[in-house]
């Protein structure tokens, strides 16, 4: 049986929970991680699952590992392939001019540049993406929106809580719609003259971005749309360039494969490999971004 014909049935029998709206599906890129890397994806799929399951779980996590062993090396020195042109260079204009954009670059021996790049030669760094039926956008001005947008902020639910001593007023409790970048406050400051807290939020700057590192590019922001694009054909797509940075910059967490694992294979894992043999489906509960702010008021005596 075929490493895809072993995802397909393992996927069946796990009830890969297409009707469970509270559950998203997705691949996990099993054939370059370790075992507890891949657990830690599938926890939630294999919580109370049979031994069966289990066993059909570690035979699609073997047939991945094969598969990505027998992939052929690839040049990988042209992820970019040309430049912006004209219509491009008019959008990333006011993207280049942008404080959130660039103020991260400065100061710090990187640069940033925008460039068309080959998304099936560029280095995987994440270990899963979640599927999407979206359809990404074919027109030009549609593409450049897609995988350049202008930074923006991002809904998130926030509750507020005031606690009180017993000798002040009842506790205001408060529900509201907060713009964030999910979920943390970018700053916070009290108007003494309208008795207000003022919450403010960092914009969202998401740039299909890869890093140059060793003659190789890397995708350090953007997978989710950079596998939606290639399993709708789409090769070639505008991105954010950066060089002089770490791949691996702020990009720590469980959802990562670490750089010191990638970065002398003579075949690394690339986000083509997502959608392919090297690749096992999971699924996960779908999480709510959220947050809780809490406040402790205390009286106070001014002398007279």
């Amino acid at each position: 049986m075929s490493a895809n014909e072993v995802n397909r049935d393992l996927g069946g029998q796990l009830g890969m929970p297409s009707a469970q709206p509270t559950r998203t599906e997705g691949r996990i890129l099993a054939g370059f991680m370790k075992d507890r890397q891949v657990e830690n994806f599938a926890f939630e799929m294999l919580a109370g699952a049979s031994a069966d399951v289990r066993r059909a779980f570690r035979a699609s996590v073997d047939a991945a590992r094969r598969a990505a062993a027998q992939l052929p090396a690839e040049d990988l020195s042209k992820g970019v392939v040309q430049p912006l042109d004209p219509v491009a260079e008019a959008h990333v204009a006011s993207l280049r001019s942008d404080p959130a954009v660039t103020g991260p670059f400065l100061g710090q021996g990187w640069s940033l540049d925008f460039g068309v790049v080959d998304l099936t030669r560029v280095v995987c760094l994440q270990g899963c993406v979640m599927d999407s039926a979206e359809v990404p956008p074919r027109d030009q001005v549609g593409m450049l929106r897609f995988a350049l947008p202008v930074p923006t902020p991002v809904p998130c639910d926030v509750t507020v809580a005031f606690d009180k001593p017993p000798n002040l007023p009842p506790p205001i409790t408060g529900h509201a719609t907060f713009l964030g970048d999910v979920p943390y406050l970018n700053s916070l400051a009290i108007s003494f003259a309208n008795g207000q807290l003022i919450f403010g939020s960092p914009t969202h700057v998401n740039l299909i971005q890869v890093a140059e590192h060793q003659g190789r590019y890397y995708l350090r922001n953007g997978y989710h749309r950079a596998a939606l694009l290639l399993r709708n054909g789409v090769v070639r797509a505008p991105a954010a360039i950066v060089s002089g940075l770490p791949p691996n910059y702020q990009m720590g967490g469980a959802d990562m494969i670490p750089l010191e694992e990638v970065v002398s294979l003579v075949r690394p894992p690339l986000i083509k490999d997502l959608l392919g043999p090297a690749a096992i489906p999971f699924w996960r509960r779908k999480k709510r971004t959220g947050k809780l702010l809490r406040f402790e008021a205390y009286p106070t005596q001014v002398p007279m």
